[in-house]
């Protein structure tokens, strides 16, 4: 799937952002979304990708992102168009309507606490999680595949259960529940010391995560962990990196793993930070 970067505006500033946003990055850097034609010329070199993902920054502060929703199910009638947003749009009940009507057909949604106070603290922006929350339920009629995404990291991992209890709820409509291990870049570069937990700390509030997602537990999927840091039970919820393999990379003793060619690998940054001495090779599936 091609990824279209509308821009690093958002009107949420999250301490785990993969662009570099203030006051986090370099005071210069600017934010600002890329001109209409700039966007077009992307989308007009995904002929040989099977669909189109609007990403940033946040697309749903842009005015235009219905008529590039229109014009890629034109251009491309039978490629899945994708969208990642905080969801806080879609807190207006016509929002999501809207686009999928325009040709949207999935729709990615990060959640990042179980209540206002944590969710709230990661994007920076007071009042975001009662409208990510509202934006989400009403999608609970909505035609779009719809997938919750919580980027694990230091500050949210010990709450894990209580956020997949809260998704289990709330959301129970949703398609798919996916928690992805951060990759410090961008902002999350510069709050790395705020950010980064080891895998192996992190591990059993995610196996209580599953067990709180009850009858959810087969719609949740794990990406960036290995499985070698999993329960044998998790390990068959790994699918893989959601990036190129220039940003991962495997230690030597990978190779004699039953999960190589399945395992996501570690990021590079988790390396720089905590080294590859956690991860051993599984012998036995499991």
């Amino acid at each position: 799937m091609k990824g279209i970067d509308v821009g690093n505006a958002c009107n949420n500033n999250c301490i785990m952002c993969t662009q570099l946003r203030r006051p986090f990055g370099n005071a210069k850097i600017g934010q600002k979304m890329h001109g209409k034609s700039d966007l077009l010329a992307q989308i007009e070199t995904a002929s040989a990708e099977s669909g189109i993902a609007f990403t940033g920054g946040e697309p749903t502060i842009r005015k235009d992102l219905f008529e590039l929703v229109e014009f890629v199910k034109e251009k491309f009638p039978e490629k899945r168009i994708c969208l990642l947003t905080n969801g806080r749009m879609l807190a207006y009940s016509g929002y999501g309507p809207g686009l999928e009507k325009a040709g949207l057909g999935e729709i990615i949604i990060p959640l990042h606490g179980h209540n206002a106070a944590l969710h709230d603290f990661i994007t920076q922006a007071d009042g975001s999680f009662g409208q990510t929350v509202q934006g989400i339920k009403n999608l609970g009629e909505s035609g779009l595949a719809r997938e919750l995404r919580v980027v694990v990291h230091k500050v949210n991992y010990v709450f894990l259960p209580q956020i997949a209890d809260f998704i289990e709820k709330q959301f129970g409509f949703v398609d798919r529940v996916v928690f992805l291990y951060f990759d410090a870049i961008g902002s999350a570069s510069a709050n790395r010391k705020r950010l980064f937990v080891p895998y192996s700390e992190v591990s059993p509030f995610l196996a209580g995560a599953f067990e709180r997602l009850g009858k959810m537990r087969g719609k949740a999927r794990l990406y960036h962990f290995p499985q070698c840091v999993l329960p044998a039970g998790l390990r068959r919820a790994v699918y893989g990196r959601t990036v190129g393999m220039e940003r991962v990379v495997f230690p030597k003793a990978c190779g004699q793993c039953v999960y190589r060619r399945k395992c996501p690998g570690v990021w590079k940054t988790y390396r720089s930070n905590f080294g590859l001495g956690e991860f051993k090779p599984v012998k036995r599936n499991g």
